[in-house]
């Protein structure tokens, strides 16, 4: 009987990206406020992760725990986002996470500033502007103040997990095992409504895979061979690099919603008696299938052989598509300029990743009978 064929990688990751759309939708059809949706959301995600990644262990230290009280502000600020302005404004707006990053990083994790970056967060801040032109009601402004913190905690949050302290980090040429396995783009839906892709230079550099080993191919046992097909750059630095235990990648996923399950426990609790069949519908689904269920897709896409340029570019599909399903079956309809600005910021986001990515690419390539790919000399 022949087997069934397998999934495309990058067609889990288009269903990750599809499921992580529908967030604004979803915090849009219930009735529930901010801090209610939060909770059930969390909770379900949680349990949800849990039962899916704790074979890959449940520790944390304190860096990770960190790095969990960021996630956890960034999912209750675009949540509260949503309810309060329009679900355009909430997700272009989380979506200026990139120029946090770009300005930031130098000072956080050593990454140095071009003049091109300059031209990205210049362009990226142009749009943002826009979202606040026009005539505004006191709600807007809160909503569109909420959405810009969960962009500035979305860069901090991506600037963390590529941290040479992220929590348990299993280094492999210079890399963290999570760094490796979780690029920023994974985390949104993840995040606060789904994932944001962000520039090539935030995840690991590509190269082709060694020789005798296909992408994906799923070779155990191999860290080379597992790297390769994931599409990682391995160091051709000779010394042997020190090792810590591997950690469960989506650990900071797991506490950040623990963590707010648990600080949003009384609205949780006293909505539960008022609840309709919508709301619990609606948080179910953001819970168990918007974050958890597109999480683990978009892992399993990703480290089977998806590009991350590709990735990355399907990634932007998210913001495109969530404020349309508002739109389609609720009839919010965003702004002129908040369209215009959003449409800035995407494609200043998309340019500056490409290029990005092909700067990468022109550095890279592997290093002839060994496998193991190196930075070409300058």
């Amino acid at each position: 009987m022949p087997e069934r064929a397998a999934i495309k990688p990058i067609y889990l990751v288009l269903i990750a990206v599809l499921l992580w759309s529908t967030g604004g939708l979803f915090i849009k059809l219930t009735t529930l406020d901010a801090y209610q949706i939060t909770f059930w959301r969390s909770l379900l995600a949680a349990i949800t992760v849990i039962a899916l990644t704790y074979k890959q262990g449940l520790k944390i230290n304190a860096f990770g725990m960190m790095t969990s009280v960021i996630y956890a502000v960034l999912l209750f600020l675009f949540v509260w986002a949503t309810k309060h302005t329009t679900a355009a404004n909430a997700i272009f707006l989380q979506y200026t996470a990139p120029i946090y990053i770009l300005i930031l990083g130098p000072f956080v994790i050593g990454e140095k500033f071009h003049l091109r970056d300059a031209a990205t967060v210049a362009f990226c801040l142009i749009g943002m502007s826009l979202f606040f032109v026009g005539d505004l009601t006191v709600g807007d402004y809160q909503g569109n103040l909420a959405a810009l913190g969960s962009g500035i905690f979305l860069g901090l949050y991506i600037m963390l997990l590529k941290h040479p302290r992220a929590a348990g980090s299993e280094e492999v040429g210079g890399r963290s095992e999570e760094d490796r396995s979780v690029p920023p783009a994974v985390e949104g839906g993840a995040f606060g409504s789904g994932s944001p892709p962000y520039t090539a230079k935030h995840w690991p550099s590509i190269a082709r895979p060694e020789r005798g080993v296909a992408a994906g191919s799923g070779t155990k046992n191999d860290a080379s061979a597992k790297a390769a097909a994931d599409g990682v750059v391995l160091s051709a630095d000779p010394k042997p690099k020190t090792q810590s235990p591997k950690t469960n990648p989506a650990i900071s996923v797991i506490y950040g919603n623990l963590l707010l399950a648990i600080v949003t426990v009384p609205a949780g609790i006293s909505a539960a008696p008022t609840m309709t069949p919508t709301d619990i519908a609606a948080v179910s689904f953001l819970g168990i299938i918007q974050i958890g269920i597109a999480y683990i897709l978009f892992i399993k896409g990703v480290t089977r052989g998806t590009r991350p340029l590709d990735a990355s570019i399907i990634g932007f599909i998210e913001p495109l598509l969530n404020p349309v399903w508002v739109f389609l079956f609720i009839g919010e309809k965003p702004a002129k300029w908040a369209i215009l600005g959003g449409t800035i910021i995407i494609a200043t986001v998309v340019a500056h990743t490409v290029a990005q990515y092909r700067s990468h690419s022109r550095l890279c390539r592997p290093m002839s009978g060994k496998g193991v790919p190196f930075r070409q000399p300058k």
